[in-house]
């Protein structure tokens, strides 16, 4: 009996102790919910994409470029990570991005050109590699070495321009405007080729959406976390060349290109 009534007169005083611990874990979960989201939300516009390269065995409307230079800004963003030591969740999200854009060029890969002979004879057209050394058809590689060789000897080249500068405040900073400048301007070479082609026939409208809201997103918790400036500013930079490309799509519909 005592017991109990220890237990009874203590309830008020244990749920009182219980209440923040639940918050607390509620809040862990909450974050760790959002971290997933950045990390794989960014990569989750490029499925349907994928899978229609695949399946139609042609890249359409989809540039290529994109994948150079969203590869080139996460390795850039890598170092400057290793330099800067901000937010890990940013860090796993330029390695997933980095795994992504390999299987988008894997696809891209696989739909190599055909052309027919004089006599009606199907043959490959000949395989351009980073081998050749010929700078006019850099990017339009035929196959897979040639993109992991650049991103090895992109690699080596930024852990050699870290050990040089090792522990510089101003070199570390220099590594986070270019790759977040060079991860900006991820649009525009897709907006460029719309534009030349005045279709954007093979696009997936998903995939913009999806930068759409990944960009938007992501600058609000850029601010919300107090990231680099850097950060903020590329955000900015994606959200205005999503909406413009957007606008291509809506613009070349209503002119009569088919979209996908």
């Amino acid at each position: 009996r005592a017991a109990f009534y220890k237990a009874t007169c203590n309830f008020p005083q244990d749920m009182e102790t219980a209440t923040p611990t639940l918050v607390g874990q509620a809040a862990v979960f909450g974050k760790a919910i959002v971290d997933v989201i950045l990390v794989l939300g960014p990569v989750i516009g490029y499925i349907p994409q994928y899978f229609q390269i695949r399946r139609t065995r042609s890249r359409g409307a989809f540039s290529p470029l994109i994948c150079f230079i969203l590869i080139t800004a996460n390795i850039v963003r890598v170092f400057y990570w290793l330099g800067a030591q901000f937010d890990v969740v940013l860090l796993y999200q330029s390695l997933v991005m980095i795994f992504a854009q390999f299987a988008m060029l894997f696809a891209c890969v696989s739909c190599r050109k055909l052309t027919v002979t004089g006599g009606g004879v199907v043959e490959e057209s000949p395989k351009r590699s980073v081998l050749d050394m010929n700078w006019r058809d850099f990017w339009a590689w035929d196959d897979m070495m040639s993109y992991v060789t650049y991103a090895v000897a992109l690699s080596l080249v930024l852990a050699m321009l870290s050990m040089f500068f090792i522990g510089s405040y101003w070199f570390s900073e220099s590594l986070g405007y270019v790759a977040l400048l060079v991860e900006a301007l991820l649009g525009v070479p897709q907006w460029l080729r719309n534009h030349r082609a005045r279709s954007t026939v093979g696009l997936r409208t998903e995939l913009i959406v999806n930068w759409l809201v990944g960009d938007v997103g992501k600058t609000v918790l850029f601010v919300a976390r107090g990231s680099p400036a850097q950060f903020v500013l590329c955000g900015l930079i994606q959200v205005g060349v999503d909406v413009a490309i957007l606008q291509q799509i809506r613009s070349y519909v209503r002119a009569g290109a088919f979209q996908y």
